[in-house]
């Protein structure tokens, strides 16, 4: 059985992925599931966004090409768990064969913590892995509570891809009885509100800024990772060099950390994890660029305490696109950067202008 899904899996692999072109309510997986279709268009001439939400709500990949011309760009950061994300979403890369002209890995520093590893079943990136894959991880999955679960995936044939076929089954119906008996509501056809919906291409992109007036409960969701004991997990910090060595591998040595933007809510967090953090970035000094863009504070460019407004994904993406067509494309790796996400800036000059 095991023999004859891998065989599947290989086979089948392209058309597969091929079905994750219609995109469904936003799940993880099937959300990186397409980001992999777009960068297997030009992979040479596309540099690729990875990370967690941190990074899906932090870049417009049209404002980061207009700042470096020649160049695509494919936001495929999703969302946490902790930065264990990057380590799945490269795997999933190398996987497809897949080398990116270069690499941005979105990092937040408090998400180094333990205990956070995104769940390869429920999130669906099990769909895009391998045995191989997933005994490369760092979490080690098959050794977790869930890991028969996991097994199972891997050895029935189409078992992990199967909610994906099910919803495409079902809009196949809907469109059947639309030109033989007359439509029907689409959301007839699913098991729960919202289910067929295509996702926005930011999770946030309706919601209203509540930073300040939810200022109190924001604190209280972030306070369980402001201590000490949650981060220095030797997993994460590992999870983070797999994550580089892999990206460097994939790229030619082309990529960038940024570290994204926060409120003063997540210092304490960053504060605890910053040792951890700091300590892989300096054993990647001058094979990895660092971006460091959390000077950019303004509150009113937050929807909460850790994702960014419209206009600030703008200035994000524009400065970062700025840095990384002038250092990383440019053959100067291992260079460092910060935003500067001043209101004389360029970038914050671009958003004010087209207003």
């Amino acid at each position: 059985m095991a023999a004859f899904a891998a065989t599947l899996r290989f086979v089948a692999g392209s058309q597969l992925l091929g079905t994750y072109v219609t995109r469904f309510e936003f799940v993880p997986g099937q959300w990186f599931a397409r980001s992999v279709i777009d960068l297997k268009r030009d992979p040479a001439s596309t540099c690729v966004v990875l990370g967690a939400s941190n990074g899906r709500e932090g870049f417009d990949p049209a404002i980061l090409a207009r700042n470096a011309p020649g160049t695509a760009f494919v936001n495929a950061a999703t969302t946490g768990g902790n930065n264990e994300v990057v380590d799945i979403q490269s795997t999933i890369l190398e996987r497809y064969g897949l080398h990116p002209r270069c690499a941005i890995a979105a990092f937040s520093t408090w998400t180094m913590f333990r205990d956070g590893s995104p769940d390869l079943a429920a999130e669906e990136y099990l769909a895009l892995l391998d045995w191989e894959g997933v005994l490369s991880l760092t979490s080690r999955p098959l050794l977790t509570r869930k890991g028969h679960h996991i097994a199972a995936g891997l050895m029935l044939p189409l078992r992990t891809n199967a909610r994906q076929l099910n919803l495409l089954m079902r809009v196949s119906v809907s469109h059947a009885r639309k030109r033989v008996l007359g439509p029907l509501p689409l959301n007839r056809y699913e098991s729960y509100a919202g289910e067929l919906q295509s996702p926005d291409t930011y999770n946030y992109q309706h919601t209203p800024s509540h930073l300040l007036a939810d200022w109190d409960r924001l604190v209280a969701r972030s306070r369980p990772f402001y201590p000490a004991s949650r981060y220095g997990g030797a997993m994460q910090e590992s999870a983070m060099r797999r994550s580089l060595d892999r990206l460097l591998r994939l790229t030619g040595g082309h990529v960038a950390i940024v570290v994204t933007p926060q409120t003063p809510i997540l210092d304490p967090a960053s504060r605890a994890a910053k040792p951890h953090f700091d300590r892989v970035v300096q054993a990647y000094a001058g094979q990895v660029a660092l971006i460091d863009c959390t000077a950019l504070r303004d509150m009113a460019l937050f929807v909460d305490e850790g994702h960014l407004t419209a206009d600030g994904r703008a200035i994000l993406s524009a400065e970062v696109g700025q840095i990384v067509a002038a250092g990383v494309m440019s053959g100067r790796k291992g260079s460092s950067a910060h935003c500067t996400a001043s209101p004389s800036s360029p970038a914050a000059k671009s958003v004010a202008n087209s207003d």
